[in-house]
């Protein structure tokens, strides 16, 4: 990260390239059109490397600063009928930073009209093309343009955890319930 007048600017902002020139950095100030406002300073410590497979291929970036995510393109377009899946190409290979993973998750404005993300994690050792499923969940055809924003990729951080077997678990207040056990 790379401190600077009045708040942290750091790589959330264009995580594509790691280029913060272009956010402020000497200002000490983000440009009118991404202004932080009331959401607080953008914080991160990892820079996704992201490399072109396709010369129609989207650079992902997040749009706001206190944006998750950064919004992935496809590269294709299709007519999704009701009830259709499919694999849609970003045209993008991704270097995940060590000890995170990245999470195609779905965008709103798409889930909005049926068009649902399945799948979606990618292993920082995995530099092929980044690719979304998508699942059209609504009753019409729904296009999906070329270089339109289908999904998000997220980074999380990665908590490995020993796996060990027992003979029996501790008891909690839910125990054993399941969907809708909490109440609502």
């Amino acid at each position: 990260m790379e401190q600077s007048s009045g708040f942290t600017v750091s790589v959330v902002a264009n995580l594509a390239t790691g280029d913060m020139s272009e956010f402020g950095t000497r200002q000490g100030r983000l440009p009118a059109e991404r202004n932080v406002g009331s959401v607080g300073k953008p914080t991160t410590t990892c820079v996704l490397k992201v490399a072109r497979r396709h010369r129609e291929a989207v650079v992902p970036q997040a749009w706001t600063p206190g944006a998750a995510g950064c919004d992935l393109h496809t590269i294709e377009g299709k007519v999704m009928q009701p009830g259709s899946r499919h694999v849609f190409r970003t045209g993008l290979a991704v270097e995940i930073p060590p000890g995170t993973y990245g999470q195609i998750a779905a965008r709103s404005s798409l889930a909005l009209k049926g068009i649902l993300v399945l799948g979606g994690v990618i292993d920082q050792d995995y530099r092929g093309e980044v690719k979304i499923i998508l699942a059209n969940y609504s009753e019409r055809d729904v296009f999906i343009e070329p270089q339109s924003r289908v999904a998000q990729i997220i980074i999380h951080k990665i908590f490995h955890a020993e796996v060990m077997e027992v003979g029996a678990l501790t008891t909690s207040a839910r125990n054993e319930g399941g969907f809708g056990s909490t109440g609502q």
